[in-house]
């Protein structure tokens, strides 16, 4: 191989990675509607802890709401158990929460602070944010016990009133051991033991949910979206294509937040091939409840399921687990959020 060669094979080995952080990052701007505002950038810049990837403003003055949406990445060397964010502009003052909260190196995560007031911050928005949580020494099945060291950590941010409402989705993918189908059910989000996890990334979806497929077996629509693979960020789950054992399945978790002026119903709907279940927080509450009790928990084709939940006032966490031994589908819709 003559030297330009070996020296590009070096160059992509070396920046593919930035290149696809690059690419998420600039596919949460659009869709959050800060793009098109050039004169007004975005930064966010994380003085200690989790690195700082996107701050977002979104407000309804009808419905006399405000949030901001921060992402971050866990950059520490340990995982961590987040426990809220705060963010400040000015005077005013935003509390919320992060999901998933629970951390290993280089998860994701997407936080929401909120307010039922919208304050005129002007065309230019700059603030700080502060969060706190527990460091956590072990895995995450044994958060409770080994995460005992507190801290806090804070950056700054500018940015500008989003057009759109942010909606997005922070995913951790795991493979899992030979020989294993689908994990058993579990009574909260989490990774299952002996489980890998082999990527972490977004998926920016629509203001209400989202159909992904790892199969032309399944295509066309699903809960009136349309089928399209699972992105690139999250392309190991287009992979579990072994259908007999010794299988590689795979396994997910996606997670998001929703700020929740008042009390609502909250009609959930999911479309799966494959296990699936939606976990859901109250506001302040720090007790996961399951949609469907495990009913939509075991190896199925295309079967629909649906619910409804009721979500108090305040920022609520909503966690969507999906495993599949092969081909596989997962759709998910959700009625009646504030606009």
């Amino acid at each position: 191989m003559d030297k330009r060669g070996q020296s590009s094979i070096e160059f992509l080995t070396t920046y593919s990675f930035l290149f696809i952080m690059l690419g998420v990052l600039a596919s949460l701007l659009f869709y959050f509607g800060t793009l098109p505002q050039s004169t007004v950038p975005m930064s966010c810049t994380a003085f200690s802890g989790p690195t700082c990837s996107l701050a977002s403003y979104y407000a309804n003055s009808s419905a006399h709401y405000s949030f901001f949406v921060i992402a971050l990445q866990n950059s520490q060397a340990m995982p961590i158990n987040l426990t809220n964010i705060t963010v400040m502009v000015r005077s005013y003052k935003y509390n919320g929460y992060c999901s998933p909260s629970f951390l290993y190196p280089g998860m994701y995560t997407l936080c929401i602070a909120g307010s039922n007031n919208v304050y005129n911050l002007g065309a230019l928005v700059q603030g700080f944010y502060m969060i706190t949580g527990k460091a956590c020494n072990t895995g995450l099945a044994n958060l409770g016990r080994y995460c005992g060291e507190s801290f806090s950590y804070s950056g700054s941010f500018t940015t500008s009133r989003s057009i759109k409402k942010p909606t997005a989705f922070a995913v951790v993918v795991a493979a899992g051991p030979q020989g294993k189908a689908i994990p058993n059910y579990q009574n909260a989000p989490l990774v299952p033991n002996n489980w890998s996890i082999v990527q972490n990334g977004y998926w920016v979806t629509y203001p209400n949910g989202y159909a992904y497929t790892s199969t032309p077996q399944y295509s066309g629509t699903a809960l009136g979206f349309k089928l399209i693979p699972f992105p690139y960020t999250t392309s190991f789950l287009n992979g579990n294509i072994l259908c007999t054992p010794p299988y590689n399945s795979m396994f997910s978790i996606s997670s998001t937040l929703f700020y929740m002026p008042t009390s609502r119903s909250i009609g959930v709907y999911i479309d799966t091939a494959g296990a699936e279940e939606v976990y859901y927080e109250e506001p302040g509450s720090n007790v996961w409840i399951s949609t469907f009790s495990g009913s939509a928990w075991k190896l199925q084709s295309a079967t629909v399921y649906s619910n409804t939940i009721t979500l108090n006032g305040g920022v609520a966490k909503l966690e969507v687990v999906w495993a599949s031994n092969c081909y596989g589908m997962q759709a998910l819709n959700l009625t009646n959020l504030p606009q």
